[in-house]
């Protein structure tokens, strides 16, 4: 008798542990973005529209799964044709009103060299699209519409109005792979 008890202890103690989910740990999700668009920019002597394009890199702690906040650093470079390069740095802030479609509000400092001379500004982006928190890996896709705004001071103060489609650097690397896929052959058996 004493064991069946024990059996039946063990049983419900294995059935237990096996039932339990796994606990997920909060490691921070990060990822890469290519943001072809347009650009306003309106100088103290002239204003209009031109093609622009950002690199731009976020990494966001303090979430579990998709209907957590985040919050983390954020580094952008961004080219506008034939006017000006700058590189801005600051803080992010994953805003889950939707899991699937969350909006990264961005805000930080920035230096943009234009017209020969290095200007100082502030940098504030609003990104929104697919974004979900990524359970097997660091690395977190996000595509969607991205609306930026800077704003320089020095010799020739400027404001930019970016608006661009948010690109994940993953597929532009997914062409890469598929010729390599196709190019090495079928695996050997």
């Amino acid at each position: 008798m004493l064991s069946r008890a024990r059996a039946l202890v063990a049983g419900a103690v294995g059935l237990a542990v096996y039932a339990t989910p796994a606990i997920a740990s909060a490691g921070p999700q990060w990822h890469l973005g290519l943001s072809p668009g347009g650009c306003y920019v309106r100088e103290s002597d002239a204003a209009g529209w031109a093609w622009c394009g950002s690199l731009s890199g976020h990494a966001l702690f303090l979430r579990t799964r998709d209907r957590d906040f985040g919050l983390g650093p954020y580094v952008r470079f961004q080219a506008v044709l034939d006017n000006s390069v700058s590189a801005s740095a600051g803080a992010s802030a994953l805003v889950p009103l939707s899991p699937t479609f969350p909006f990264i509000l961005s805000a930080g400092v920035m230096g943009d060299r234009r017209g020969g001379a290095l200007h100082p500004g502030v940098d504030v982006s609003l990104f929104w699209g697919p974004s979900s928190y990524n359970f097997h890996s660091s690395y977190s896709m996000a595509n969607g519409l991205l609306v930026g705004l800077q704003r320089t001071w020095g010799t020739t103060p400027a404001t930019t109005l970016a608006l661009g489609a948010q690109l994940d650097l993953a597929l532009a690397v997914i062409p890469f792979i598929a010729l390599y896929e196709v190019l090495r052959g079928p695996p050997e058996r």
